[in-house]
């Protein structure tokens, strides 16, 4: 990877670590490669260093050198068939960058391009029988007219409804077993995915009354006896499922919550007045402050359903909430 598309990910010192987290969503590469003026490499930042670093509090507005990786795996260039063998499979990195003997960065390769080369290399997967539960009951009010005809859940995104992208992300990563709680034309998803050619099994469950966003999932008592996916029929999410699962375990959650970074900016420039008085001490113009967004994806392990009454409205927030207040470990997988 050289040219212009290496200068997408390229960033320097001085950034930010919130301006290298927007590297990684707009370069689509997941990391961005923070270098000097003569392109020496000094580290790499992603999307995993970002994690870590949310997680354990780390200010969006310091300086990337306080959240990046100053001692990355590299390959000199002139690497072999080798190198990208022991790089990609036996030190499982997704991409490296490649210098020369001065230090300065000449490419990134990344492991994306060479699979198909490599030997012993499979793509992530979640254990076998890990189901997915989508919340699929929803009128849909926010994408009204369109509702009026389509339940949410059918609502197209290219040539393709919005649910149908969710299943074949799951499926991208082993879930063949997907669950439905429906409401709000119901019938209409029904009939849909009883004429498409899905290989994987889906089971449905009606929701006679609206009952939220979590309250649907006491039909799935008894149903589900391991870990699961839950997730609302208008969440895309561009993550790699296999590691949020992988987390969740090695964390003991009881609940993850998938969250993406949102920053709110005040519109107006605001007064910060001293102690009670009338003192102005400063203006901050137009501060902005960065929040972990809940997206609407989660794993839940099966004892949460044990705490959701029949039939009551419940909101997910409520039932987080529950859990955080009884002591049980609840956690956020930041994307």
């Amino acid at each position: 990877m050289t040219g212009n598309i290496l200068e997408g990910l390229l960033v320097g010192p001085e950034c930010t670590v919130k301006a290298a987290i927007e590297t990684l969503g707009r370069a689509g590469r997941k990391v961005a490669l923070i270098v000097s003026g003569d392109k020496t490499l000094l580290g790499i930042f992603t999307d995993g260093d970002m994690r870590r670093y949310i997680l354990r509090g780390g200010d969006l507005f310091a300086p990337i050198s306080s959240a990046m990786n100053k001692s990355p795996y590299v390959m000199r260039v002139g690497y072999s068939h080798e190198d990208l063998q022991h790089c990609f499979v036996e030190k499982n990195r997704f991409m490296c960058p490649v210098i020369d003997e001065k230090g300065h960065l000449v490419e990134a390769v990344f492991r994306s391009d060479y699979s198909d080369r490599l030997e012993n290399f499979s793509l992530p997967r979640l254990p076998v029988g890990v189901p997915t539960v989508i919340m699929a009951g929803g009128f849909g009010k926010r994408l009204y007219p369109y509702t009026k005809v389509l339940p949410k859940a059918l609502v197209p995104i290219g040539d393709k409804p919005i649910l149908t992208h969710i299943i074949d992300k799951f499926r991208s990563f082993g879930c063949e077993d997907f669950h439905l709680i429906v409401n709000h034309k119901r019938n209409l998803i029904k009939a849909y995915y009883a004429e498409e050619a899905l290989s994987c099994r889906i089971s449905y469950y009606d929701e006679m009354t609206p009952l939220g966003p979590a309250g649907g999932l006491y039909l799935l008592k008894g149903k589900i006896n391991s870990a699961f996916f839950m997730s609302n029929c208008d969440s895309l999410v561009e993550a790699n499922y296999a590691e949020i699962y992988e987390f969740h375990k090695k964390e003991g959650n009881i609940i993850t919550a998938v969250g993406a970074l949102r920053e709110v900016e005040v519109p107006y420039g605001v007064l910060r007045v001293k102690g009670t008085g009338s003192a102005i001490e400063g203006v901050d113009e137009k501060p902005s402050q960065a929040y972990l967004a809940n997206v609407g994806v989660y794993v839940f392990e099966p004892e949460v359903l044990d705490a959701i009454e029949d039939c009551k409205y419940l909101l997910t927030t409520d039932l987080i909430e529950h859990f955080i207040r009884i002591g049980a470990k609840v956690g956020a997988y930041p994307v």
